[in-house]
């Protein structure tokens, strides 16, 4: 899937990580292979990075390290239960981030 295709879908995204996506081909990968594997959609993974950079933004956390944010959330994508209603990525995300916090300096890369 060409970065055209999906990369508007980042609008919502502070400026910041929507850059690091738009400029970085590492990070385009990494995204949307983490997507391939997963259960879960592009629409859901979009919807997770909405979350994340949301919870990062109420802590009052400036940094967005793109790489470490999609580590994490291959993370808990991994310990999402094997269910036939899985929850939703937002909600496994926000669970984790509550439960375990971000440092977002040091991160946590897959």
């Amino acid at each position: 899937m060409a970065p055209s295709d999906w990369l508007p879908l980042l609008d919502n995204l502070s400026p910041a990580l929507r850059e690091s996506f738009t400029d970085d081909p590492t990070i385009q990968d990494s995204f949307l292979s983490y997507i391939d594997e997963s259960d879960y959609s592009l629409a859901d993974w979009v919807a997770a990075l909405q979350t994340f950079d949301a919870w990062l933004a109420e802590k009052n956390i400036e940094a967005r390290p793109a790489s470490s944010m999609l580590g994490y959330l291959h993370c808990c994508q991994m310990v999402s239960p094997d269910v036939l209603a899985p929850p939703r990525l937002s909600s496994v995300l926000k669970s984790n981030l509550n439960d375990f916090g971000f440092e977002a300096e040091q991160g946590c890369e897959v």
